[in-house]
C-alpha cells in the first residue's frame, strides 16, 4: 500500500488517541483560571509608613486592586555589629559571658511582643541553641557562627503572620534553611507555625537549600496533612527542590516574581516588567505572581504600586483568569494509551525514514505486520520502565522532526504542498503523543522536565546531513569536500551554521538571557498574535523551507543549497521542542507552532517573490542567464 496514505491514516491516529490521553489535562487547564496575585508583607509596612496609613487600609487598597495573598514567613538578619529590631538583637557570643568569641547570638528583650512564640521556634528549629537569662531578657546561643549566619539563620516574621491571622488573609509562607535539624523537627516547627497562622495555604523555599536536605518527607507529609502547597518559584534554583517537590507532589505550584536588582541590571522597562507577569501567567503554568514596587518612575510610590497590580489584574481578566486561590494540577500519569500512541508515532517514523533510502513508494504486509508487533513491545517497555523512558523521549522527537523535514524538503515529488501537508501532520501528531505520554503532573510544574531537548533540537541536522551525503543531495560526497580546496563561501556558511547551532542550543529554554530588546519584540508579537510564535521557527526554519524548494526546482547554487536544508532542520525540531514545554497548557502550544508555520510560510513566499523580482531585474538589464 501507498507509504503515504497508510502514513496518513495512522499519524490521525496517533493524533486522535494523544489527543484522548490528554483529556485530564485538558479539562484541568480548562477549569484552572485562578490567579493568585501576591505582595510581600513588608511592602505593605513600608508603603503604611510612607503614606501614614494603617497597614490594613494600604491592604484593602491592594486587595481591591487585585491582591489576594500576601508573601511572609521567615526572614534573614545579616549583620557582623548587631541590629535592634523590634526588641531583637544579634550579637558575637564574645560580648557575652558563657559564650564564645563567633558564636552568633540572639537578645530577646522581655518587652518583644512574641517572646514565648519565637523562643518556641527556635527550641524547634535550633535544638542545639543556648540559653542565658538576663534582667532585660534572653540571650540564645545559636548553634552556627556569625560568618555563616547571612544563609543558615532565619526568624519568623511574627508581626506578618499575626497581621494575617487576624484579617483572615492567605498567606504564602517564606520557609528559610536550618543547620544540623532532621526533617521532623523542621515539620513539627512547621506544624506551629500552621497553629499560629491558619491562613497559610502554600510555602516557598527562602535562601539557597531546603530546610532538613535531604531528609524534606515529613516536611512533605506535614504539608499536605494541612492541604498547603509548594510553590516553586521560577528559574531559581536551589538545592533539593527537585527532591522536595517530588515528595509534594502534585500539591505544587509555580509562583513568579522580579527582585528590583533584575529590572535595573536587565534595563527592563515598566511595560516590559508587567507583559513578562501577564506572558507567564498567560503562557505557562505560572498561577502565582509576586509583584513589588519596583520604583521605575518618579511618582506617589503606593498610586504607582496600585497601578502596576491593576493593570496586570485587567490584562489577566481579559485573558479569561479570576483572581484568587489556585489550584494545584491533579496526579496526572501517562497512560496505557499514551505510550501506545507515541510507541505508533515513533515505528511509523522510523519506517518511513528508512523508505527514504530505498525509496520504495509503498509498505509491504510484512512490514506493517513487524510494525505492529515493533509498537506493541516498544509501548510495554515505555509504559513498565521509567529509565527506558526517560531516554526515549528525546530520539523519538529528533526522529519525527527528521522525517517531517526530509518530507517537506522532497523536490522530486510534483506534489510538493502534499508533501507539506505531511510534514506539518508529522509534527502535531508526534508532538501530541510526546506531550501526551510525558506531560505528568511533575513534567507540568517542571519538577521532571522534559530530558531530550538538546537531542530534539541537534538530532535532525545530523540525521539530515547523513542521508544528504549517502543520497547525494549535495552535489559531492564527503570525500570529494575533503579533497578539493575549500570555497570561501562554503568556509563563511559553515561559520555561520556552527554559530546559529551554538547560539540555539545555549539558549533552548534559557529565558534569563533575554535582552530587553529582544523581550520588547516578543512583547510585541505576543500582543499581535494572542501567543508568540517562536522566532527560531517563522524568521528562520519555514522560510529555509519554501527558499530551498524555489532554489532546488530552479538549479540554483547547488553548492549551498545545504546551508538551507539544515535551516529547514531548525523549525521542525523547534516544533517539536515546543510540545515539550509542558508547563505551556497544550491549546497554547497548538496556536504557537500554528502560528509559526503560517507566518514562516508567508514570509518564505514573500522572499521567494522578492528574490525571484531581484533576478528577473539582473537578466533584464545585464542580459545575463542565471
Amino acid at each position: 500500500m501507498n507509504k503515504k496514505i497508510i502514513s496518513v491514516v495512522i499519524l490521525c491516529f496517533v493524533f486522535i488517541l494523544s489527543f484522548f490521553s490528554l483529556s485530564q489535562r485538558l479539562e484541568f487547564e480548562k477549569k484552572n483560571k485562578q490567579v493568585c496575585l501576591a505582595t510581600d508583607f513588608k511592602d505593605i509596612g513600608n508603603l503604611a509608613l510612607l503614606t501614614q496609613r494603617t497597614q490594613n487600609e494600604i491592604y484593602d487598597e491592594l486587595y481591591n486592586c487585585g491582591v489576594r495573598a500576601i508573601v511572609s514567613g521567615e526572614y534573614n538578619i545579616v549583620t557582623s555589629s548587631g541590629v535592634v529590631t523590634d526588641g531583637l538583637k544579634l550579637l558575637d557570643g564574645g560580648s557575652v559571658a558563657g559564650l564564645k568569641l563567633g558564636q552568633a547570638v540572639l537578645f530577646i528583650a522581655n518587652n518583644y511582643g512574641y517572646k514565648n512564640y519565637l523562643l518556641n521556634y527556635i527550641a524547634k528549629k535550633y535544638p542545639l541553641s543556648q540559653r542565658l537569662n538576663s534582667a532585660n531578657g534572653i540571650y540564645i546561643g545559636l548553634p552556627v557562627s556569625v560568618e555563616e549566619i547571612a544563609t543558615v539563620f532565619y526568624l519568623p516574621d511574627f508581626q506578618g503572620l499575626d497581621f494575617a491571622r487576624k484579617n483572615n488573609i492567605p498567606v504564602v509562607f517564606r520557609l528559610g534553611a536550618s543547620v544540623g535539624v532532621d526533617g521532623a523537627m523542621v515539620a513539627s516547627y512547621m506544624d506551629e507555625m500552621v497553629k499560629f497562622c491558619p491562613s497559610i495555604f502554600s510555602l516557598c523555599v527562602a535562601g539557597v537549600i531546603v530546610p532538613a536536605y535531604p531528609d524534606v518527607k515529613p516536611l512533605a507529609e506535614q504539608l499536605k496533612k494541612h492541604n498547603i502547597s509548594l510553590s516553586l518559584i521560577e528559574f531559581v534554583k536551589q538545592i533539593g527542590t527537585a527532591n522536595f517537590a517530588k515528595e509534594m507532589s502534585p500539591f505544587v505550584l509555580q509562583l513568579h516574581s522580579l527582585t528590583k536588582d533584575e529590572i535595573i541590571n536587565r534595563n527592563l522597562t515598566k511595560k516590559t516588567v508587567l507583559d513578562r507577569y501577564v506572558r507567564a501567567i498567560h503562557e505557562r503554568s505560572i498561577r502565582i505572581l509576586l509583584l513589588h514596587p519596583y520604583d521605575l518612575q518618579m511618582a506617589d510610590k503606593l498610586e504607582d504600586y496600585m497601578a502596576d497590580i491593576s493593570f496586570t489584574r485587567d490584562a489577566l481578566v481579559n485573558h479569561g483568569f479570576t483572581m484568587g486561590l489556585p489550584q494545584y494540577f491533579p496526579n496526572v500519569k501517562a497512560s496505557p494509551f499514551a505510550s501506545l500512541a507515541i510507541s505508533l508515532f515513533f515505528i511509523v517514523s522510523l519506517f518511513y525514514f528508512s523508505s527514504l533510502f530505498t525509496e520504495k513508494p509503498k509498505f509491504d504486509i510484512t512490514t506493517m505486520l513487524l510494525g505492529g508487533l515493533f509498537t506493541l513491545a516498544l509501548a510495554f517497555v515505555l509504559y513498565r520502565y521509567e529509565f527506558v523512558s526517560r531516554l526515549f523521549g528525546g530520539f523519538c522527537a529528533g526522529l519525527g522532526a527528521t522525517v517531517a523535514t526530509l518530507v517537506a524538503l522532497d523536490v522530486k515529488s510534483p506534489k510538493k504542498l502534499v508533501n507539506y501537508l505531511l510534514a506539518i501532520l508529522f509534527v502535531f501528531a508526534g508532538g501530541t503523543s510526546i506531550a501526551a505520554f510525558y506531560g505528568t503532573t511533575e513534567a507540568i510544574v517542571r519538577v521532571a522536565p522534559f530530558s531530550g531537548v538538546k537531542l530534539t533540537l541537534l538530532l535532525p541536522i545530523l540525521l539530515v546531513l547523513v542521508y544528504d551525503m549517502l543520497k547525494r543531495v549535495h552535489p559531492e560526497s564527503p570525500r570529494e569536500i575533503v579533497l578539493r580546496p575549500a570555497l570561501w563561501g562554503e568556509l563563511a556558511l559553515l561559520g555561520c551554521v556552527l554559530l546559529a547551532l551554538l547560539v540555539m542550543t545555549i539558549r533552548s529554554g534559557n529565558v534569563e538571557e533575554v535582552s530587553s530588546s529582544e523581550m520588547a519584540f516578543r512583547n510585541l508579537l505576543e500582543r499581535i498574535f494572542i501567543v508568540r510564535p517562536r522566532t527560531k521557527e517563522f524568521l528562520l526554519g519555514y522560510p529555509a523551507v519554501i527558499l530551498y524548494c524555489y532554489i532546488a526546482r530552479n538549479n540554483f547554487i547547488p553548492h549551498y543549497r545545504e546551508v538551507f536544508r539544515l535551516a529547514a532542520c531548525v523549525a521542525f525540531g523547534s516544533s517539536f521542542n515546543t510540545f515539550c514545554h509542558f508547563h505551556t497548557a497544550y491549546y497554547m502550544t497548538l496556536i504557537r507552532v500554528a502560528n509559526g508555520m503560517i507566518l514562516g510560510t508567508i514570509l518564505g513566499i514573500f522572499i521567494v517573490i522578492l528574490l525571484k523580482i531581484v533576478l528577473k531585474c539582473i537578466r533584464k538589464r545585464y542580459n545575463y542567464e542565471l
